[in-house]
C-alpha cells in the first residue's frame, strides 16, 4: 500500500470511483485522498438543534449532490460547517475529552492503524468534537470511522465509568479535500481550533 500511496494524486479526482454510503446523509471518499471529517460527542448538540439541522441539510444534499461546484461547496461551508462548528465550540454537553485521559485513550485509536489503512496528518482533539485531516488508503472511510468511535466509546466509557452511545450515530462531517488551497484551509483551520481551547493537537514530532 505505501508504494501504491507514492504514485496517487492525494486530492479529488472527478475520473476516480467515488465510494458512496449513508442512507439519510450521503457520504463519500476515494482510496488514496485526503479526508477532512468531525466527529462529535452525542450530547454536543441539542437534539432540536440535531434534528433541524439534519432536517435542512439532507433536504439540501438531495438538491445538491457531491461532488459539488465551487458555489455549492462555498455555500455548504458557509451555511452548514461554519454552523456546525460555531454551536460545538459552545462546549455543550459533558465535554468528556476536555478529560486529559479521555482525549489520549481517543488518540491512542486514531493513531492505531496509521500507516497501514490511512495516514494521520493533522487532528485537534476538542472538548465535545475531534477534527481529523487523514489520507486515506484502500480502506473505506466508513470503516476507519466505525473502528474509531467503537474502540474509543469503550475506552472512554470505562474512564468516565458511563455506558451507552458516546458518539452521535450520524455525528460526523467529511469532505475530500480538493486541491493544495483547500489543504492549507483545512491546516489553518485546525490550528485555529487548537489556539480556541484545543486540548490534544497533533505534533510534528508524532
Amino acid at each position: 500500500m505505501n508504494q501504491d500511496r507514492e504514485y496517487q494524486d492525494p486530492f479529488y479526482n472527478k475520473h476516480s470511483n467515488i465510494r458512496r454510503w449513508g442512507s439519510q446523509i450521503s457520504h463519500w471518499d476515494q482510496n488514496y485522498k485526503f479526508q477532512f471529517l468531525t466527529m462529535h460527542l452525542t450530547d454536543a448538540l441539542p437534539w432540536h438543534v440535531v434534528l433541524d439541522y439534519e432536517t435542512e441539510h439532507t433536504l439540501w444534499l438531495s438538491q445538491h449532490p457531491q461532488p459539488w461546484s465551487t458555489e455549492d461547496a462555498l455555500y455548504h461551508k458557509i451555511k452548514f460547517e461554519d454552523f456546525l462548528s460555531k454551536y460545538l465550540d459552545k462546549g455543550y454537553g459533558a465535554c468528556y475529552l476536555r478529560n486529559i485521559e479521555c482525549a489520549k485513550a481517543l488518540e491512542a485509536c486514531l493513531w492505531y492503524d496509521h500507516g497501514r489503512d490511512y495516514w494521520l496528518t493533522n487532528y485537534v482533539i476538542m472538548p465535545n468534537h475531534v477534527h481529523i485531516l487523514v489520507q486515506m488508503g484502500e480502506t473505506p472511510l466508513e470503516v476507519v470511522l466505525g473502528e474509531w468511535k467503537k474502540y474509543s466509546a469503550n475506552k472512554i466509557n470505562k474512564i468516565v465509568g458511563r455506558r451507552g452511545a458516546l458518539w452521535q450515530r450520524r455525528g460526523y462531517w467529511d469532505t475530500i479535500v480538493r486541491n493544495q488551497e483547500h489543504f492549507e484551509n483545512v491546516n489553518n483551520y485546525i490550528w485555529r481550533n487548537w489556539l480556541n481551547g484545543g486540548i490534544i493537537k497533533m505534533t510534528v514530532e508524532e
